[in-house]
């Protein structure tokens, strides 16, 4: 562990699985095969088998209390505007977490060609270093203080009235922010006062880091783009001025030239598709287990049981990381009830992959089971901050209210508050017209009130969802004693 830690560490920092983003990640494994290519994100990108990948919100503590903080001043949308900023203080957390001293950050739509593991050496005398020691699409961090110090005036910025209209003013004037607060003007601002600290990328060994492959930047262009001549598969662009072929470190594809990395990807496809083999593989296998155990009915053999359960015990041998395969694997626990078993494989999953909607969706619903609501409502709180219009969540929470809401009712019925009770009642069949439990308690509480024929619609209309309900069984048999 200890020597795995002394490599050096490209960092990648995104959420979602962007199209470009297996051919940033994969040229940076090829220009540095002996770094640790690190991707920072969530569960849609947890697919990569040269990548080590580390859940975003396990590293968020210190980015959650400055997002209160955060005041929009651009007109970049504000979740991409936000995440410019808190993606610093996620990385600090996350390297002294791990305890790494040195890395170099990349945007993921960054395409690099150079070994890190060399081209740091030459900012050793800076604490970072930055493309027009303003643009951190590449960053390379040679002193973990540089981001703790950044983290540090970026809070106070925000936070100070006097300091945040000052780096407002500073957004306005200088070209490169055009109007915009973002995190380039707080890098601004901290190697304006500590220039010393803060490394110029743009160009050193006649190398040069790409601000931005949409600007000639003095090389020339072709359609829009800087004209790339390619010898031994690293880019070159001609200086307009004296004619010099000048080795570039890296593309950067900002904003809409990003549908262009794949064709400047030096790999091969057949080297891509074998990188995520596990990925489709493993979701052909998903597939196929889903539906062998939704097919389990109430009855099932120990025949059906045994089936699934080897197919998954065989996946996972295959697949012995797959947090999904994981879940799965609970799933059919707590279908065949064996309540204990599927919690713990549930808490090892969330445990590693925070998360996973699915795995928090499924211990949520067997915290219901143990009535534990309390807790299954937070992890169904948290994964709808991961995914607002998650349905299982949704009707998940619904179930808890209305259970909830049922044993409100049951207390008012049995104290004599029938009327208490049949409101609370009628507000649960709103939203769930099949709620058995809600339907047998107005049934009963019906034929108290001598309402014998709306209590015997209620009744019977259980029996057509199921045919063997006991409890509707008996208060028919209570009503018949009426007539």
């Amino acid at each position: 562990m200890q020597q795995r830690s002394e490599k050096y560490s490209v960092v990648f920092i995104h959420t979602g699985d962007a199209p470009y983003l297996r051919y940033t990640l994969s040229q940076a494994k090829i220009s540095n095969p002996d770094s640790r290519i690190i991707l920072i994100g969530d569960i849609n990108n947890d697919k990569y088998d040269f990548v080590e990948h580390y859940f975003i919100e396990k590293y968020a503590e210190e980015a959650d209390l400055f997002s209160k903080l955060y005041k929009h001043h651009s007109s970049n949308p504000y979740h991409f505007e936000i995440f410019c900023f808190i993606r610093w203080f996620i990385l600090k957390e996350f390297m002294v977490q791990h305890n790494i001293k040195k890395c170099v950050y990349l945007d993921s739509d960054v395409m690099l060609y150079a070994d890190m593991l060399e081209e740091q050496t030459k900012f050793r005398d800076y604490y970072c270093a930055l493309s027009q020691r303003v643009s951190p699409h590449v960053n390379i961090i040679n002193n973990l203080y540089v981001l703790a110090e950044y983290c540090d005036l970026t809070t106070k910025c925000f936070a100070e009235p006097s300091l945040y209209n000052k780096v407002v003013e500073i957004a306005k004037e200088q070209s490169f922010s055009m109007g915009c607060l973002s995190d380039m003007v707080l890098w601004y601002e901290y190697q304006r006062v500590n220039s010393h600290k803060v490394g110029d990328l743009l160009s050193i060994d006649n190398k040069r880091y790409d601000h931005h492959i949409s600007i000639s930047e003095g090389f020339e262009m072709d359609q829009g783009i800087k004209k790339i001549t390619w010898i031994d598969d690293k880019p070159f662009c001609t200086n307009i001025s004296d004619k010099e072929l000048i080795m570039f470190n890296c593309l950067h594809f900002q904003g809409s030239a990003k549908k262009h990395i794949q064709n400047y990807f030096t790999g091969s496809l057949q080297y891509l598709a074998e990188k995520e083999k596990w990925s489709i593989c493993s979701s052909l296998m998903l597939m196929r287990i889903r539906r062998m155990i939704k097919n389990i009915h109430e009855e099932f053999t120990v025949e059906e049981f045994e089936n699934v359960s080897t197919s998954i015990d065989q996946a996972i041998l295959e697949y012995p990381y797959s947090p999904d395969l994981m879940t799965l694997k609970a799933e059919l626990m707590l279908r065949t009830g064996n309540l204990e078993e599927a919690a713990k494989i549930l808490s090892y999953v969330i445990d590693f992959h925070p998360a996973h909607i699915e795995a928090l969706n499924n211990l949520a619903v067997l915290l219901c089971y143990k009535k534990d609501y309390k807790e299954a409502m937070r992890l169904l709180r948290k994964v709808l901050k991961l995914n607002p219009s998650n349905k299982d969540a949704l009707q998940n929470i619904l179930f808890i209210q209305n259970e909830i809401l049922v044993s409100k009712a049951r207390t008012f019925a049995q104290k004599g508050n029938l009327m208490e009770a049949m409101a609370i009642l009628k507000k649960i069949l709103s939203t769930d017209d099949q709620h058995i439990e809600a339907l047998n308690l107005l049934g009963g509480i019906l034929i108290k009130k001598g309402k014998l024929e709306e209590a015997k619609e209620k009744l019977a209309f259980i029996l057509q969802i199921d045919p063997t309900n006991e409890e509707a069984i008996r208060n028919l048999e209570h009503l018949n004693t009426y007539s």
